[in-house]
């Protein structure tokens, strides 16, 4: 339940997880906007104090509910209930995440999520972390829409609106027609490691559109987004580029050890109608045809 549907459900339908997780997320939003306004980030004062109120008025709802059912007096009690309770529906999204984070997974939106697919199913092609200083995810997955060439990422934020199916993966099977993913430690032939200039960064790769040429590969690519590997430090010698070829349908990851190999052309992107900072969130369609 989202703190935009508290006063459009029956409450009493609700379990007291959700209530207490509902709480707890709507405090959070509360303090996040007292903090930007106390920064000067929102400049408006009555628009601020009119949305502080509204979550009020919602949080009071939600309690008023969980004190009829606990019977608890007291906001001190009530309010241990609720951390206690966060725990607990933090323990179940971290395993839930948990089998969604794995290659092969399949999944799709709960009912009445997923404003962008709300039907599709969707099945986990990669995990990464968020590249160094991304502020808010944990973890990352590059999913495709099943029987598309569509894909896009979702991190561990959005697991209360995701939902684990028990169907056999497509993209992990032999029988899919599916461009495959060129993994960084694949195709090492054409990965031959060139000593470069300290000055020279890999970061210089970190814009959604920018185009570049690998000599290994032979070819032009153009970036997606930017990563880090799973189950490494986050530090700029674990990030990974993620990039589509310029004139093919392929999809290769490509690290600090490529660097060499890698020279930046000044070329317009062919998939994006500008360069951007490159992001750990992005959606695309492997065989979307280029900007016009």
């Amino acid at each position: 339940m989202t703190e935009k549907t508290v006063d459009q459900v029956d409450l009493t339908t609700i379990s007291e997880l959700e209530l207490a997780s509902s709480i707890n997320s709507l405090d959070g939003i509360a303090w996040r906007i007292e903090h930007d306004a106390g920064d000067g980030r929102i400049k408006d004062g009555s628009e601020v104090n009119k949305s502080l109120a509204e979550i009020r008025q919602k949080v009071g709802m939600l309690a008023e509910e969980l004190r009829r059912r606990t019977g608890f007096k007291t906001d001190e009690r009530l309010r241990v209930y609720i951390q206690e309770k966060v725990k607990e529906q933090n323990q179940l999204w971290d395993k839930q995440w948990e089998e969604i984070y794995t290659a092969g997974a399949v999944f799709k939106f709960r009912e009445g999520e997923g404003e962008e697919g709300p039907k599709d199913v969707y099945e986990t092609v990669r995990a990464y972390l968020p590249h160094h200083g991304t502020i808010g995810p944990n973890q990352i997955v590059l999913a495709r829409i099943r029987d598309t060439g569509k894909f896009l990422t979702f991190d561990d934020r959005r697991v209360p609106q995701l939902e684990k199916l028990d169907l056999k993966p497509q993209y992990h099977s032999k029988k899919t027609g599916a461009p495959r993913l060129v993994k960084y430690n694949q195709e090492p032939e054409k990965r031959a490691r060139i000593e470069v200039p300290k000055e020279r960064s890999f970061r210089a790769f970190y814009e959604t559109g920018a185009v570049f040429t690998h000599a290994g590969f032979n070819d032009t690519f153009e970036v997606y987004g930017c990563f880090n590997l799973p189950q490494r430090e986050q530090d700029e010698k674990n990030e990974v580029v993620l990039a589509r070829g310029y004139y093919a349908d392929n999809l290769v990851e490509f690290t600090p050890r490529d660097l060499g190999m890698m020279v930046n052309v000044n070329m317009k992107p062919r998939y994006h109608k500008e360069r951007s900072h490159c992001s750990s969130f992005v959606s695309f369609d492997l065989w979307a045809l280029p900007v016009e």
